[in-house]
């Protein structure tokens, strides 16, 4: 048996005093019973509506305490130590709701053990309520609290008896406890000593554990801190329990290393049985072995220690004993001194800490947000509440497989046209590297622990690569998943801004999959978004889980087609509508039909219909995990890189039998588009009642269709919105509960879809005020993270604006911007970034956006915007033809004959000019490069690199440039392989190089030089337009491919200096001169077909070494770009760097003739001038220091506290330099005052401005005068 060690403790409402107690007893307690905490203040975290953002309210928390509490603001609350959490705490809100009164159970060994903290005010209301709810309470274990009675029973000398003292004694007794800190031990002392001594905290005790001394109560009067109660200790004998941590690695450490060199090792030699089931399993057991013996060598059990490291220290321990000692106010002022002080420090630390080189500044951010959501709170199922385990998981169960029994027509296969069965060629080594290569490191495992940095560095081993590829392949020839990868975790989380945390349905699971079993599904997966989009599987309205789909697609798609209404008089009407569990719903059979009739490989069908099926799950609550449940023969597995596609590909059909993409003419122009779950009906028509009676039609009929499939609509989730100008919002009658006969639907004035707010005017106001509020708030927030003085660095905060706050502000400008009309917007946005670029610079509150911005290397939030939306319009060319957006432009853009039908092309009139794709159109044209993203030489699995991966070879490695290898490696490894390539009589030999010329229009040129045994073969250049130097490399290297692939021969070696352009020369996925690997890899499968001989070979040599051919290669470049061009070309890299361009032009523009934007008295530096996106002399300087970067940003722009300053601020305040006697301006201390010292001698301000190096002789300046432009060294 053990003891469980609790404390009862009144803290008065004192945040030091909470903070006190919970360090103090880490190590010494289990449970903390507290009343009256402090509830109050705490931060400010993001808002919604208000851009100063929300205070959050609440009471200290602490990483060894877990916080139960009840209603807030509560007057009691309980910490349970968090080494407890296998004991399941539970707040019984079900039995106790109340802000006087909290219950919480314990189990252990399978009894539950009820605990309950009161605290019972001058009026009994705890009391009272208790005595209500006698009955329904739990046998308790123990009662804790403050209770505010006096009696005899324990208080031998009380004035008199409490008239309620009584029925409290009787309530106790009908309980079956008794009193068990009867001894008459005060345990309130009053801070004036002259006050009598009290007993009001008591505890309540079981009789027999009183009889048998097992309930014996410590009173500690003298270390109670600033509080004026008594910490009441005392034990309860509770049954056996052990805490053990999971053993685990710690990340980049040496165990780490080790163990990945072990699976490495182990998984090498494994052999793959391809020619059988059982073979594919035996490989995978003999892995899964491999890789948890590394495992239980490596991974150990984490040490739990008494004592956090955090940030009580010595100076706490001696302001303690000193309240102790002498209970004065001047010590109770130390005391809190010391606590502030002390916490202050150990949050400076982890600040520094987070900052340094390799760690991850966001991680502090979590700082700012809300807390995280409690998985304490009882839950209650089907009216029952889950007490036990196992009671929790069957409801779990039955709640995240509801859909397991629901009917399907499978008449619905045969209404789908037929596509021919198209081929699946094998896995490739190249596709598991691509797999690889951005995965998240920080992602949590499935059961084996591997990770994806594991699972990259055994792809990336030659033998381990080809064991996973022999095993994935198996797996597909064979239909056979292991067992393995069929078993996932379900791990349960609440969901966020949820009203009652007692349902189940207010919790998802997050299925946690094994990484190796991911690798493949990834494979597959790409494959699938390929296939669906290359033969039109998938309609061209679905935005979500596809490739080169997002919610601006959509949203712009949306307002489009509104705005072009009205510029045909016609009003729009929308209804949204959300498919309830989507993913959980998919019907197996059906998808395995759907698939067939789409044209997939029977392979991969076959493969699919294994996959889905079999699977097991256990759930994790917590700390807690149940046995393993057999999943439902339904859904599609949530985490799997394959569910997004699979789960398209099943709605698919259906999307596209509601709404053709041959509906030209369709009544109503109605329109269909879907987000994963959630799909939105537009119809415009000149009369809303028509559009109405449309709608409800469509919806009837998407409910029918959708059942045939086994969807169901979330009907009390669908909203509707009129987009006009006339006053009427006629209702719908959806013909299903709870919008139909007398409760119609009613549109809404707002309607948010896709995180977009769309008024019915599309005036896009309530939308900017929403993401304008949430951004300004989340930088308020930031606030907490570093001031003038203290914490994060200025280029941190800079780098948390842009990444944190910037895009969540500029959300969904595409949709809304325009040069005209739009200022409103801008200047509600402006509001977030002169937040954000005064926490960066320290600037005072008075001073000027701009020079704030200039400082900050922030440029204007108008100038930012409009680079986005060109570049959402420069995107428009990497589109694939069957995009809606391509179908919406006019010529010469060009769709094919998968692109829907988006009835309102774009036209004429101020509406139509008010279109999204306006710009989209107008940016867009600059750039004149094209691009296939779904040619067929980009097919997943049957490129070049695919085919051919054995026969194709990249010579990469050399030393880092610029060291001292350099010239050895150059001279005795690269200079012989090439001379033996050049002079081989078999091989054809391309070097191949780009220029760029940066001025005046970025003319590119490209050129390479075709060798045979020791002979030029030929050379030639060509200009390539306006462009970058990969752009040119590119073309040449494409070029000298298409050159060597006419020839006879056995080998192709490809030199080049640019290592991004060997690379990617095969590679046909989007990237800048997609085209030009396109045509070069149907070049050189052309020629590898010929002859199983033949093999390309790509070099890298570094430029400007002394290599003949390479520097010869070079001049024919630069002088190829030289060379005059018929037509402008303009690649898309070089477009977009017109738009930053674009937008330093503009910025300047604005620094120098808009004389109030960086302020009338800004110090106009010539390094200011233009002012950068990238980063400014400021944060050169001093963006690793927060007080030196304060003081240079106030001097600069003339706000800081000096003389000048209070004269137009604070008149009334001194303005002479203490030293000089003479009004203290900033030309004063930086050129006359007698105090500063400085290397110049100049007559005024304007002269100091005109050097050269002025920037860094102010940064001089203020380095060795600290004081300077200081609050020290203001007028007195």
């Amino acid at each position: 048996m053990r003891r469980l060690r609790l404390v009862s403790h009144n803290v008065n409402h004192t945040p030091s005093q909470t903070h006190f107690v919970l360090e103090s007893l880490v190590g010494k307690c289990d449970i903390i019973c507290v009343q009256e905490p402090y509830y109050g203040p705490i931060k400010t975290i993001a808002s919604n509506t208000k851009p100063s953002g929300d205070v959050m309210e609440g009471t200290q928390v602490h990483p060894a305490w877990l916080l139960i509490e009840t209603r807030t603001p509560a007057r009691v609350c309980i910490y349970v130590n968090r080494e407890l959490t296998l004991l399941r705490p539970q707040l019984c809100s079900h039995i106790v709701d109340h802000r006087d009164i909290i219950l919480i159970s314990l189990t252990v060994d399978g009894t539950v053990h009820y605990i309950l903290n009161v605290y019972n005010d001058e009026r009994s209301t705890a009391l009272q309520w208790l005595i209500e709810h006698e009955a329904e309470m739990p046998p308790l274990d123990i009662v804790m609290g403050d209770f505010n009675l006096h009696s005899t029973m324990w208080e031998p000398d009380a004035p008199h008896e409490s008239a309620k003292a009584t029925d409290l004694i009787n309530l106790m007794a009908g309980w079956g406890l008794g009193l068990a800190n009867s001894g008459g031990h005060p345990t309130h002392r009053p801070h004036n000593m002259a006050l009598r001594r009290t007993v009001p905290d008591l505890i309540w005790a079981p009789v027999d554990r009183i009889a048998a001394d097992e309930a014996g109560v410590h009173v500690d009067l003298d270390g109670r801190g600033l509080s004026d109660h008594a910490i009441l200790h005392t034990t309860m004998r509770v049954g056996w329990w052990e805490q053990r941590l999971a053993p685990t690695i710690r990340r980049r450490s040496e165990a780490e290393d080790k163990f990945i060199q072990d699976i490495i090792d182990g998984i090498a030699g494994v052999q793959v049985e391809t020619d059988s089931v059982a073979g594919i399993q035996r490989a995978c057991d003999a892995i899964s072995a491999i890789i948890r013996t590394a495992w239980d060598a490596h991974a150990t059990e984490p040490r739990v220690t008494s004592r956090s490291k955090r940030w009580w220290n010595a100076r706490c321990t001696e302001a303690r004993t000193a309240l102790r000692a002498n209970r004065t106010q001047e010590t109770r002022r130390e005391f809190k001194r010391a606590v502030r002080k002390a916490k202050a420090d150990y949050y400076e630390e982890r600040i520094a800490a987070a900052c340094e080189k390799g760690k991850r500044v966001w991680d502090v951010v979590a700082w700012t947000k809300p807390r995280s959501l409690p998985t304490y709170k009882s839950l209650v199922h089907n009216g029952q509440p889950l007490v036990e385990l196992q009671d929790l998981w069957q409801a779990a169960h039955a709640t995240y497989n509801a859909a397991a029994d629901r009917p399907v027509d499978m008449s619905f296969l045969d209404d789908i046209p037929a596509l021919e069965e198209r081929d699946w060629p094998p896995i490739s080594i190249r596709e598991l590297c691509d797999a690889v290569a951005n995965v998240s490191g920080r992602s949590a495992p499935g059961a084996d622990h591997m990770r994806w940095p594991y699972v990259a560095a055994l792809v990336k081993h030659p033998e381990c690569g080809e064991v996973l590829r022999k095993l994935f392949n198996a797996c597909l020839d064979l239909a056979y998943w292991p067992l393995q990868f069929k078993q996932a975790v379900s791990v349960v989380i609440p969901k966020p801004k949820k009203d009652d945390y007692s349902r189940l349905k207010a919790y998802r699971p997050i299925v946690l999959l094994s990484c190796l079993g991911k690798l493949c599904e990834k494979v597959i997966a790409t494959r699938l978004h390929y296939e669906g989009q290359k033969w039109g599987a998938f309609h061209p309205a679905q935005f979500g889980g596809t490739k080169q789909h997002s919610t601006v697609d959509a949203g712009m798609i949306l307002v489009h087609r509104i705005r072009q209404g009205w510029a045909r008089k016609l009003d729009t009407s929308v209804l949204a509508f959300d498919v309830a569990q989507f993913y959980p719903s998919v019907n197996h059979r059906m998808l395995l039909g759907i698939l067939r009739r789409q044209g997939f490989n029977h392979r991969l069908i076959n493969f699919i219909a294994h996959y889905l099926g079999g699977r097991s799950t256990s759930y994790r609550w917590d700390v807690f995990e149940s046995p393993m449940f057999a999943a439902a023969d339904v859904g599609v597995v949530q985490g799997s890189a394959l569910s997004p596609p699979l789960a398209n590909l099943y709605i698919a059909p259906v999307i596209h039998r509601l709404s053709p993409v041959d509906s030209t003419g369709a009544s109503g122009h109605q329109w269909l588009q879907f987000f994963v779950d959630d799909g939105l009906w537009s119809v415009s028509g000149p009369s809303l009642e028509d559009n109405v009676e449309i709608l409800q039609e469509t919806y009837r009929r998407t409910v029918r269709e959708l059942e045939r499939i086994g969807l169901v609509v979330e009907h009390d989730k669908t909203e509707a919105c009129h987009f006009s100008r006339k006053r009427s919002d006629p209702p719908l009658d959806l013909g299903e509960v709870p919008f139909t006969g007398s409760t119609p639907l009613q549109p809404v004035p707002v309607l948010r879809h896709l995180g977009f707010y769309l008024d019915k005017k599309l005036t896009f106001r309530a939308h900017v005020r929403f993401y304008g509020s949430r951004a300004a708030s989340t930088a308020q927030s930031m606030l907490m993270l570093g001031n003038s003085v203290k914490g994060l660095p200025p280029k941190q905060r800079r780098r948390l604006y842009q990444s944190c706050i910037l895009p969540l502000m500029t959300y969904g400008c595409q949709l809304w911007y325009r040069r005209k009309g739009t200022k409103w917007h801008i200047e509600y946005l402006r509001k977030a970034q002169n937040t954000a670029a005064r926490w960066i610079t320290g600037a005072f509150r008075t001073s000027p956006i701009g020079g704030m911005e200039v400082l900050a290397a922030l440029p204007p939030i108008r100038l930012h915007i409009e680079k986005l939306v060109n570049r959402t319009g420069l995107r428009a060319n990497t589109l694939m033809a069957s995009h809606p957006i391509l179908a919406a432009l006019p010529n010469p853009w060009v769709c094919n004959h998968l692109a829907p039908d988006v009835a309102f092309p774009m036209g004429t009139g101020s509406d139509a000019e008010a279109s999204p794709l306006v710009a989209v159109d107008f940016a867009g044209c600059v750039c004149t490069e094209q691009f296939a993203p779904l040619h067929i030489e980009a097919r997943p699995g049957g490129r070049v690199v695919d085919t051919y991966e054995s026969r194709l070879k990249w010579h990469m490695d050399h030393p880092k440039k610029g060291s001292e290898d350099m010239s050895e490696w150059i001279s005795t490894i690269l200079k012989p392989r090439l001379t033996n390539a050049v002079n081989d009589r078999r091989a054809v030999t391309i070097f191949c190089d780009g220029s760029m010329y940066p001025k005046p229009r970025c003319r590119t040129g490209a050129a390479y030089r075709a060798y045979r045994a020791g002979r030029l073969l030929i050379r030639r250049g060509i200009a390539c337009g306006r462009g970058t130097s990969y752009d040119a490399e590119m073309v040449a290297g494409g070029m000298g491919l298409a050159f060597a692939t006419r020839q006879a021969c056995d080998t192709i070696h490809v030199v080049a200096d640019n290592e991004a352009a060997l690379k990617t020369i095969l590679d046909p996925s989007m990237h800048s001169q997609q085209l030009v690997s396109v045509v070069a890899c149907r070049n050189v499968r052309e020629w590898l077909e010929k002859d199983a001989r033949r093999r390309v070979e790509f070099h890298w040599c570094p430029s400007h070494e002394g290599l003949e051919w390479n520097e010869r290669v070079d001049e024919d470049a630069k002088e190829a770009a030289s060379l005059p061009l018929e037509k402008d070309e303009c690649s898309l890299a070089h477009a977009r760097h017109l738009l930053k361009v674009q937008l330093c032009a503009d910025w300047r523009e604005e620094y120098r003739t808009a004389r109030g934007y960086a302020g009338r008295n800004f110090l106009r530096l010539r390094a200011f001038d233009p002012p950068s996106h990238i980063s400014s002399p400021a944060l050169k300087a001093f963006g690793h220091s927060r007080t030196a970067m304060a003081r240079y940003c106030r001097a600069v722009l003339d706000h800081a506290p000096i003389g000048s300053f209070r004269r137009r601020f604070f008149p009334d305040q001194p303005t002479d330099c203490p030293e000089c006697g003479v009004l203290q301006d900033r030309e004063h201390i930086l050129l006359k005052c007698k105090r500063y010292r400085r290397w110049w001698r100049l007559r005024g301000e304007e002269q100091f401005v005109q050097r050269l190096g002025a920037y860094k002789d102010l940064a001089g300046f203020m380095s060795e005068n600290e004081s300077a432009f200081t609050f020290g060294d203001a007028p007195e």
